[in-house]
């Protein structure tokens, strides 16, 4: 019985995906510094609506709203093997647009913490 045990919760254990492991965000601070390295590696999506990237958004950042990037993944096929930082305004769209990234196999996905408010709030860097 205690093999049985055993044998089952090593199963249930080796059954979970990666799409179950927590997100990791990223510091406004640490995301500058990236994009002062000019790391190749890393891809910034905004997630918000056209309307809301038109009236500021961070440098280099691509535009997909959060509820058109399950048919518009192709547009960022390419990042599934780099850093890809994701924010919206607040980051409820965010979390919706990670889950669906991390389930299309995109593995180093973050979220930027505090999202837009909280760039704006540090006077970070924005683009028109």
């Amino acid at each position: 019985m205690r093999r049985f045990m055993l044998l089952t919760a090593l199963f249930a254990f080796s059954s979970l995906s990666m799409a179950d492991a927590p997100i990791s965000t990223i510091a406004p601070a640490q995301l500058i510094e990236q994009m002062e390295r000019k790391n190749p590696n890393l891809v910034l999506l905004d997630v918000r609506t056209p309307e809301e990237f038109a009236a500021g958004h961070i440098a280099g950042a691509i535009n997909i709203p959060h509820d058109q990037l399950p048919n518009r993944l192709a547009e960022i096929a390419g990042a599934k093997s780099k850093e890809l930082v994701v924010y919206c305004r607040s980051g409820r769209r965010s979390e919706i647009a990670l889950e669906t990234l991390k389930s299309q196999g995109f593995k180093d996905v973050k979220h930027l913490e505090g999202d837009m408010l909280k760039w704006q709030e540090e006077k970070r860097p924005t683009t028109k």
